[in-house]
């Protein structure tokens, strides 16, 4: 299951990053998700649940920010409102070019901070 690598990437990346800032716990981690990334949001919140079960950031949430795809001609310009069958252009017939929405990105964690008692 990749959703299950990409889960764990991400929860070391959110991991790490809060530990330089001292944090205690992860509330929540906000992706963005490429609509042709291969991810399915469903199984990325299973795979993020099972990474982040038994731990300390066990109650941490993922919020996912689903992003359509932008296919591009590269040859004469179009951008189709939607996919074009095979990828290719119907104007010209040339493979199309993604410009975005194809990756995962980290966008944001919030966590909760330790609380200096005096």
């Amino acid at each position: 299951m990749y959703e299950l690598s990409v889960a764990q990437e991400l929860y070391c990346k959110s991991r790490t990053r809060v530990d330089e800032l001292g944090a205690v716990e992860l509330e929540s981690v906000r992706v963005a998700l490429g609509e042709l990334s291969g991810i399915t949001p469903e199984l990325l919140r299973a795979a993020w649940k099972f990474v982040t079960s038994e731990s300390a950031d066990e109650n941490c949430r993922i919020e996912i920010e689903l992003r359509a795809a932008r296919l591009v001609c590269p040859k004469c310009g179009a951008v189709p409102e939607a996919h074009p069958p095979a990828g290719y252009c119907e104007r010209c017939k040339c493979h199309m070019r993604v410009e975005s929405g194809a990756g995962i990105e980290l966008l944001g964690v919030r966590f909760q901070e330790e609380l200096a008692l005096s």
